[in-house]
């Protein structure tokens, strides 16, 4: 993990594989950019290296143990960074509700679209089955909002009746259904 000032400083991105040097040890490991991070730090994480465990395990993730001394197990200083010509994609759902570039909510009456205004952009479906043809009923959830507590039963009802994996890199960086509440106050309030 870096800080947002140290990626720009050397020109990283999350995902960018780095060679890290200590004491003339050495590790490849991919840069994490990290928002509140101090700034001309670096945190590597320890027990993510994955050598001996079959062939499933075997070869996953980078062991930081290699850059551990007995003198300074748990900070140090001199470490030399420099980034590599490699990228290891990372899985992560800490931005999959991010709003950043785009409205929170977008709320039309049916008489401004009625009138052409614009409604919302068509995405395509994300779905790891096949497109089905649903000649018929297609169906789909409703929540009523008024009652939500924000548990996420319906999320968990959702993937189980789905059959949706939760498990593993490609899964985790696809972005499930979760709940997102949207309420718009359509009266006004009168003053005495």
């Amino acid at each position: 993990m870096i800080s947002p000032s140290l990626a720009e400083k050397e020109k990283l991105s999350t995902g960018d594989v780095v060679a890290l040097n200590y004491q003339g040890r050495a590790v490849r490991a991919p840069i994490w950019v990290m928002p509140g991070h101090a700034p001309d730090s670096v945190t590597i994480h320890f027990g993510y290296g994955r050598t001996r465990t079959g062939k499933v395990g075997e070869g996953t993730g980078f062991n930081a143990y290699t850059l551990r001394t007995s003198d300074s197990p748990w900070f140090a200083t001199g470490l030399e960074m420099r980034k590599l010509n490699d990228y290891y994609q990372l899985a992560s759902t800490q931005t999959h509700q991010s709003m950043e570039g785009r409205d929170i909510v977008r709320v039309k009456t049916l008489e401004e679209l009625a009138h052409g205004e614009e409604g919302h952009e068509e995405h395509a479906p994300m779905s790891l089955m096949p497109d089905y043809p649903y000649n018929g009923n297609a169906w789909g959830m409703v929540v009523d909002l008024g009652s939500c507590t924000g548990c996420n039963a319906c999320v968990a009802a959702c993937d189980a009746e789905n059959n949706i994996a939760v498990v593993g890199k490609e899964e985790v960086m696809r972005v499930w259904p979760h709940v997102m509440r949207k309420i718009t106050l359509r009266w006004s309030v009168k003053r005495k």
